[in-house]
């Protein structure tokens, strides 16, 4: 017998074994490499940022965003309010506070974009589903930073699209929690009685109207027949009269007010096969009208073609009339292949943008997030000469400067910043009232030469008082949590904020949170949140007056499980009491619902729960 290695049927299984090696690798190479060296980009390589004298335009950069809060996916006031905030929204809006760019407009910050009154645009981007649309934790982070304005929120909230059909709803959930969908963000709001609403302008697509001071007063999209500019006016749900263009209209004094409106773009980042990508810009395409398009433009593709995308720049002339006062772009997932039916191709990006300037936020973006994973990248890269999103953003960006807008696209009119601009990156800072004690909790991502905290406590906003020294960590790349108790506040409004100092002597401020001790006005119970729960459940109450106080856990057959409070005086004030699901033995209970009854002198109220195990 031959050995092994001279019998013909091995000498062609070895021969065979190499080609399929050696196709093996090729294919490595070819399919599976690219997809490594995207990630590798991704995952390692620092976006550039750099500053030019005097520049036209600055965009904020964050290439690590921290986790949200927690999900609103319950859609209702059960939610807690600490799940409300996205620090990563409030990390870019800290940034941009350190170049004089505020979102809340006050005394101190007269350019600031909110006002106290106004309406507030949001501009998604919902057309497209799953990772295709806004992310709802951004969203939810925006609408929570306008209800904390300084001086109070009275005016209205509205999240808006046109989707062309494809409609506002829950398959609009890219968020951390893909339970969580833009519809239960506005839901959990409104049921906490915000003023927060959500509007499909598709539902007036077809309608022509006139403006309200030509007496028109039905909702629709106007519509110029020269220009093919268009754009929406509606009643909103509170009966405020908006248009898009001109703002709020005053019917009794026949007056419009633009102060009173406010618009915040916010696309998502992706590919598109026509547009070369879907940014800030071709984001407002999303404003206007496409319906009658045989008749308005020619075609479908005539009205893409030789309006939307070249020289023409329709989405930028309804932009000129429209003009959005900020841009955040949601860059958490970036899709590099289409705008539309690839979802799952969306590739974790994890990072934010900011700007006043919708055509350098979008030149930046595609240039250092999207090109580099894109699957065309010529046609993504704004300045690949002859590639569809270079010819598209010069010739919307042109469009705008000729109008007189202060926009760019030249990377030495631009200032980049990112997070390096903060000495300490503090990702949220927020102020709950437990028991009446108001607890402070804020949290690091990086600190550079931290020498401490200073709690500074006001009453107007205005004046404020060291009440507290927090040490900080010095210099660390680890994520830190700090905490701090004021237990010496009685009834009213108190305003917080953070002065954080380093070791040379050099400080900044965060934002001011502010907390509203006022006494409740009556006795009231709230549902347990979560629920149902396995470990921990937390109840809420207020009690308008001192009362003497029962809180106790029944199983459903009247069975008393656990006494919370067991007949004990307590002040008025708001409250909160954790229950763990243990009996009066300290032993876990079994699955199952339980009822908690509150009883406060005359008042009681009995609600239920489920434990699961």
């Amino acid at each position: 017998m031959k050995p092994l290695s001279e019998n013909s049927f091995w000498k062609k299984y070895n021969r065979f074994s190499i080609w399929v090696l050696i196709i093996a690798g090729l294919l490595l190479i070819v399919t599976i490499l690219p997809q490594l060296v995207k990630a590798k980009w991704v995952l390692f390589e620092p976006l550039p940022t750099w500053e030019v004298n005097d520049p036209v335009s600055k965009v904020f950069i964050m290439d690590d965003i921290p986790p949200t809060a927690g999900s609103l996916a319950a859609g209702d006031s059960t939610v807690p309010n600490e799940y409300l905030v996205d620090p990563a929204i409030d990390t870019l809006l800290m940034l941009m506070e350190t170049q004089d760019i505020y979102l809340h407009k006050t005394a101190a910050h007269p350019s600031g974009f909110v006002d106290t009154n106004e309406v507030v645009i949001i501009k998604g981007n919902f057309q497209w589903h799953d990772r295709n649309s806004t992310s709802t934790d951004r969203i939810k982070g925006v609408i929570w930073q306008i209800l904390q304005h300084p001086d109070g929120f009275t005016g209205e909230i509205i999240v808006c699209d046109n989707t062309q059909g494809g409609y506002i709803n829950e398959a609009d959930n890219n968020s951390e929690d893909v339970n969580q969908d833009i519809l239960d963000v506005i839901n959990t709001f409104s049921d906490k009685g915000y003023p927060v609403y959500v509007l499909d302008w598709d539902y007036v697509m077809d309608v022509v109207v006139d403006e309200y001071s030509a007496a028109d007063y039905d909702d629709g999209f106007t519509y110029d027949t020269t220009s093919k500019i268009s754009y929406p006016k509606w009643q909103t749900d509170e009966g405020t009269y908006v248009s898009l263009r001109y703002g709020i209209w005053d019917s009794l004094g026949s007056v419009y007010d633009s102060d009173l409106l406010c618009l915040i773009n916010m696309p998502v980042l992706k590919a598109h096969g026509m547009a070369g990508a879907t940014i800030a810009l071709k984001n407002w395409i999303g404003v206007l009208t496409v319906t009658d398009q045989v008749a308005r433009y020619g075609s479908y593709n005539d009205m893409h073609n030789n309006y939307f995308f070249g020289s023409y720049a329709l989405p930028v002339k309804v932009m000129q009339v429209t003009y959005p006062d900020l841009t955040i772009l949601d860059a958490a997932w970036t899709n590099p292949t289409s705008n539309w039916n690839y979802p799952e191709n969306a590739e974790n990006t994890n990072m934010l943008l900011g700007s006043t300037d919708p055509c350098a936020v979008s030149w930046y973006a595609a240039k250092y997030i999207l090109t580099p994973i894109a699957d065309s990248p010529n046609d993504t890269d704004p300045d690949y000469v002859g590639g569809d999103y270079k010819n598209n953003i010069v010739a919307w960006t042109t469009n705008l400067q000729d109008s007189g807008f202060a926009v760019t696209i030249d990377s030495s009119e631009i200032s980049v910043y990112d997070l390096s601009t903060i000495p300490v990156e503090l990702i949220s800072f927020s102020a709950v009232v437990n028991n009446g004690v108001v607890v402070l909790n804020w949290r690091t991502s990086t600190e550079t030469n931290n020498f401490g905290f200073q709690v500074e406590r006001s009453k107007d906003k205005i004046s404020f008082d060291q009440i507290a020294f927090v040490p900080g960590s010095g210099t660390t790349t680890e994520t830190k949590t700090y905490s701090y108790r004021d237990t010496t506040v009685m009834n009213g409004k108190y305003y917080y904020r953070l002065k954080q100092v380093d070791y040379n002597g050099s400080y900044a401020y965060s934002q001011i949170v502010g907390v509203d001790l006022g006494l409740p006005t009556k006795f009231a119970l709230e549902q347990n949140y979560p629920n149902p729960f396995n470990s921990q459940t937390v109840i809420k109450f207020d009690l308008f007056e001192t009362t003497n106080l029962k809180l106790n856990i029944y199983d459903i057959n009247g069975k008393l499980i656990k006494s919370l409070i067991d007949n004990e005086t307590w002040d008025a004030g708001r409250y909160s009491v954790n229950w763990n699901g243990k009996n009066e033995q300290k032993q876990t209970v079994s699955s199952g619902v339980y009822f908690y009854r509150l009883e406060a002198g005359n008042f009681n109220i009995t609600k239920s729960m489920i434990f699961e195990k």
